[in-house]
């Protein structure tokens, strides 16, 4: 099973975030994962416990920095084309806490999820209450008529790294 993994590439955020990261990656080193982004801030620290060669980078060329020397490295010219070859390397998507990158990930493979014949199971860490407000916009559009009572089907919450590894071993 490939797992992507989204979350913030800032390095000032707060240091609970990064506590909760290095803990993923150490329960991930045993699973093949998907980045899509550079290796900074949290994606750094996901990263760490992993071997290279359990790591595909998926990177924009305009965001290429201290890249390190990883076995599989795909670089895409757009977002877009950047969103599909994430979309076709996983199996699954974890969401760490981050900013607008992460945000757009999510919304992104939700949607392909919704208007797609196989779905992928898509992973919030909503660590501290981190995606609450999303979550409560969500169940807003539901409760508003936008979306059907089955959008949120293949959105998992999980609050913990250790929660998310439980459900990921149900699924094999």
């Amino acid at each position: 099973m490939r797992i992507f993994v989204g979350c913030s590439s800032k390095e000032e955020i707060d240091e609970k975030y990064k506590v909760v990261a290095t803990r993923m990656s150490h329960l991930l080193c045993s699973y093949d994962i998907v980045i899509g982004g550079t290796f900074m801030g949290l994606m750094k620290l996901v990263s760490r416990s992993i071997s290279k060669e359990q790591i595909t980078q998926v990177c924009l060329k305009d965001y290429l920095k201290n890249e390190e020397d990883l076995t599989n490295f795909i670089v895409c010219d757009t977002s877009f084309e950047r969103l599909q070859k994430i979309w076709e390397l996983s199996d699954c998507f974890l969401l760490l806490p981050g900013g607008t990158g992460t945000l757009s990930e999510f919304f992104s493979f939700f949607e392909e999820n919704r208007t797609k014949s196989k779905k992928k199971k898509i992973y919030l860490l909503n660590y501290d209450g981190f995606y609450d407000e999303i979550l409560f916009f969500l169940q807003s559009l539901e409760k508003e008529k936008f979306c059907d009572e089955s959008f949120m089907e293949d959105v998992f919450v999980v609050k913990t790294p250790e929660e998310f590894i439980e459900l990921l071993k149900k699924e094999v």
